[in-house]
């Protein structure tokens, strides 16, 4: 007589699978850079500050691991003010202070990024396999005046990390 309530029991146990939870976005700085530079107008800025900008953006945005909902939000921004009420809203008070620190040096005081410590910055987002993260890395290192061996560097990063994530199915920017 104990049988059927047991069998019962253990039939209805376990019988459904647990809710899965899809990932959450992955954060797009190539993006938020982007947008950056729609809010630097070159002709009101030094020559190489759009360039400067879109620099810190990627640095800070890959290296401070910003959030999916901050690069979309930015990203969305109609103008300056919008993309600073998702830089306030988005990102951490450490994650906000480091970007608004490099980004208010000026380049008289603060050296130009290295384009080397972008090309290292690129090889080890690309080991972790995130490939998006490591193409604006090796994008921002393009453009801060590489030297003829790192640009041949980056370029053929760009190309592995393109290849690479092809061959594993995964979609990132042209």
């Amino acid at each position: 007589m104990l049988r059927a309530p047991l069998l019962v029991l253990v039939l209805g146990c376990g019988s459904k699978a647990p809710p899965v939870t899809p990932p959450p976005p992955a954060p797009d700085c190539t993006a938020a850079v982007a947008a950056s530079g729609r809010f630097v107008t070159e002709g009101a800025t030094p020559a190489g500050e759009l360039e400067r900008v879109k620099g810190v953006v990627a640095l800070r945005c890959v290296e401070d691991q910003w959030p999916a909902p901050a690069t979309s939000c930015i990203a969305a921004a109609a103008n300056l003010d919008a993309a600073h009420a998702c830089i306030r809203e988005h990102l951490t008070v450490a994650q906000h202070e480091r970007l608004m620190r490099d980004l208010q040096r000026t380049p008289e005081v603060a050296a130009q990024p290295d384009a080397r410590y972008f090309l290292n910055l690129c090889l080890s987002l690309r080991a972790e396999g995130k490939f998006s993260e490591a193409l604006v890395a090796c994008d921002a290192g393009m453009k801060n005046e590489p030297s003829p061996e790192t640009r041949r560097k980056l370029e053929d990063l760009l190309q592995r990390i393109r290849d690479d994530a092809k061959g594993q199915g995964v979609k990132v920017a042209p």
